[in-house]
């Protein structure tokens, strides 16, 4: 038996059992005519089926709000359920239960929203806790210890304080710097750098928009080791290459990198 933390935001949803981070499922949600798909599943298949794909439902947790696309109206608590049912399912064992890391930007119903559909999935839950707190346990108290979190659709700046033991003090937010507006300036980038070497747009096309976006994170960490990188699509008609360097990605995502500083530098004035 053990206990699992699990982090909740609307990127992704990521369990820790013994320290290891062992799994982390993508916050989006496929509305299908045969049912509801959620996770990797689904994220293969977003923007292949942008009409049925819903990214809100964590960040906008709620009986009230519903997801479009649907052939019925579909709850966001009805698709955090079957994501979080789906989810345990896939990381638990008989015996477990869960910890539930939550954000600061989380309100109060929304957590016990969170904890009502748990109890529907059978979760056995032993507790949560406010991420931002979770985070930074391990540092020594302090005078001010401020703690930026980027998610999908904004950042949340938490300050902790405390002379023995940090606590939560504030909590502001960016409700536009997520990495969804970051992601998709680096996907436009790379797109008009091919449309300028090979006249072939990968935004054009379904299958090709999704693979650029797949394969997005792969030449970031490639990035952060190199200058430049060779950005590659396949498509039936063959490969389509651009070359871009670091400082390109640094300059399309310059007005995201401003609204984080911004943020940090309010929590510094206060």
């Amino acid at each position: 038996m053990t206990v699992i933390g699990i982090e909740v935001v609307d990127a992704a949803v990521v369990a820790v059992r013994d320290g290891e981070r062992v799994a982390a499922s993508p916050g989006i949600a496929l509305l299908e005519a045969s049912g509801v798909v959620v996770g990797d599943a689904a994220a293969a298949q977003a923007r292949l089926k942008p009409v049925l794909a819903t990214d809100r439902f964590w960040s906008d947790l709620s009986a009230e709000s519903h997801a479009q696309g649907a052939a019925a109206p579909v709850s966001h608590a009805a698709l955090a359920h079957a994501h979080l049912a789906s989810f345990w399912r896939a990381v638990s064992q008989p015996g477990d239960s869960a910890v539930f890391a939550l954000p600061g930007a989380m309100r109060l119903h929304q957590a016990g929203l969170l904890l009502g559909l748990s109890r529907r999935a059978g979760i056995p839950v032993a507790g949560a806790v406010d991420a931002a707190v979770a985070a930074c346990a391990g540092l020594a108290a302090r005078g001010t210890v401020l703690h930026l979190d980027v998610q999908l659709h904004q950042a949340v700046l938490t300050e902790l304080a405390g002379a023995t033991v940090l606590r939560r003090r504030r909590v502001d937010v960016a409700p536009r710097a997520g990495l969804k507006a970051m992601y998709s300036a680096w996907a436009q980038l790379v797109a008009e750098a091919m449309v300028r070497r090979t006249r072939f747009d990968p935004l054009h096309q379904a299958a090709t928009e999704q693979q650029l976006h797949e394969r997005l994170p792969g030449w970031l960490a490639e990035l952060a080791r190199a200058e430049s990188v060779d950005a590659v699509i396949e498509t039936g008609a063959g490969s389509f290459a651009a070359a871009l360097r670091r400082e390109q990605f640094t300059l399309a995502a310059e007005a995201w990198y401003a609204q984080l500083a911004e943020l940090v530098h309010a929590g510094h004035r206060a």
